[in-house]
């Protein structure tokens, strides 16, 4: 599988849209995605149904909306990136294909930290650091099924993991 790599060290910084669109392959290692998604709010990095992203040693911050957001069907493999200061959640997937969420440290955003939601195939959040959300630090919503391991969830406003009824399974 061959992915297009986004300029190692690569800065992102106050796009009216999202920073990353990735409707295809694309890895991104040591970049900083900064302040994208203008007034409409949207995701800092979006990762369309079908698309795939490997970001690693990456800084998203002072995003407008989600920090990073999983279409329907979409992979993601994000290790080892700070998700700081999002307006709204600073992971967000809904029915992903795959995704792993690995060694990040998430937190200091006004929603919850990780949002998980409906059917994904193969989710995995293990050995997160989430810390100062304003809701949720991990939030696991109707139909998800993920496996959540090794986390520390701190100092938050709200529930430190919010399993919702209808959610499938840790």
């Amino acid at each position: 599988m061959t992915y297009v790599q986004i300029g190692y060290a690569c800065t992102l910084r106050a796009c009216a849209e999202s920073g990353l669109v990735v409707g295809g392959r694309a890895f991104v290692e040591h970049g900083a995605v900064d302040g994208c998604g203008g007034v409409s709010g949207v995701a800092s990095v979006l990762i369309k149904g079908g698309g795939s992203l490997r970001m690693s040693h990456t800084r998203v911050e002072r995003a407008c909306g989600m920090g990073v957001q999983l279409g329907e069907g979409a992979d993601a493999v994000l290790t080892q990136n700070e998700l700081i200061g999002c307006a709204k959640a600073s992971v967000a997937a809904r029915g992903a294909g795959r995704l792993l969420l690995e060694d990040c440290v998430i937190g200091e955003g006004a929603a919850a930290g990780v949002m998980l939601m409906g059917r994904g195939a193969d989710t995995l959040v293990r050995g997160n650091t989430v810390r100062g959300c304003a809701k949720a630090g991990i939030q696991i919503s109707d139909g998800a099924c993920p496996s959540v391991e090794r986390n520390t969830v701190c100092d938050g406003g709200g529930v430190g993991i919010y399993v919702f009824g209808g959610a499938r399974g840790i």
